[in-house]
């Protein structure tokens, strides 16, 4: 199978034109999907009917399924992010930037959510370029944040995804990671900068106002549009991202509208697939 890689914008993201997910893969098409991958962090596969097992397929090729948290613990390979299913994660409003897991040892790989349905306006989803962001910071900055680390946490009782993340009201179920500020890409080796508002607690070491002011200062670069590519989702779009280098976002949307999106999340190894919790 051939297929062209079309760049979606000057700073992330890629468009298989060409690309059938049904087809069978050669070792050339795994070769050129996987520098894709890495060179463009995101690639997008549009306007085609992706059966569950093929979306799994294509995402397997990048490692093994996670079955970690919550909205895993049915121990399938997809989730649903959807506001149309009793059991769908993240239903309505607005998510602030952040990358997947990074209240685990090991953030997840990727993730590939599959549209389903959408709504008429709205519910689009941001992605912004953390390595970029990392290379974005003026020296002191760099030389200040250097071998620093931070708190990650989750709640997936009452946390919700439009608000900075409160660690005064923890359930102690809470799962929580630390990682450098200048996390290293598994792969590759570049600085991320790995922090993001709706996650990352504090950063070590430090009293509250001199985190808080730190952290806010950080926030200005992995939020900044000059390194984010907005996708407006049309029904059966095939995104497919590199957790690791890419923080999302997604805007608000109307509730009386269906949207369902259908995700497969990636590990990073074998070490990082379960337990399921809970």
């Amino acid at each position: 199978m051939t297929f062209q890689v079309k760049r979606l914008s000057p700073v992330l993201g890629a468009e298989l034109i060409g690309f059938d997910p049904a087809a069978p893969y050669t070792p050339q098409t795994v070769a050129a999907l996987r520098a894709a991958f890495l060179e463009h962090h995101l690639l997008l596969i549009r306007g085609q009917e992706i059966s569950t097992e093929d979306e799994v397929r294509l995402s397997e090729l990048f490692g093994p399924v996670s079955k970690m948290g919550e909205h895993m613990k049915h121990g399938g390979k997809t989730m649903n992010i959807s506001n149309a299913h009793k059991d769908g994660a993240l239903p309505n409003g607005e998510l602030l930037f952040h990358s997947d897991q990074i209240y685990f040892k090991y953030p997840l790989k990727a993730i590939a959510l599959y549209a389903v349905e959408v709504p008429s306006k709205g519910g689009d989803t941001l992605f912004a370029n953390a390595a970029m962001a990392w290379d974005n910071l003026p020296p002191r900055l760099k030389e200040r944040v250097q071998g620093l680390v931070t708190d990650n946490v989750y709640d997936y009782g009452p946390n919700r995804g439009d608000r900075r993340v409160d660690t005064s009201n923890l359930s102690p179920l809470t799962v929580r990671a630390e990682h450098p500020i200048a996390w290293p890409h598994p792969d590759t080796g570049r600085p991320v900068l790995l922090i993001n508002r709706l996650m990352t607690a504090r950063i070590l070491g430090m009293d509250k106002a001199e985190s808080d002011a730190l952290l806010e200062e950080l926030f200005a670069y992995t939020e900044d549009p000059k390194i984010t590519y907005r996708h407006v989702w049309q029904k059966h779009d095939l995104v497919f991202w590199d957790n690791r280098v890419l923080q999302h976002a997604r805007t608000n949307f109307d509730p009386a509208e269906k949207r369902v999106l259908r995700r497969v999340p990636i590990a990073e190894n074998e070490d990082s697939v379960g337990p399921v919790m809970r």
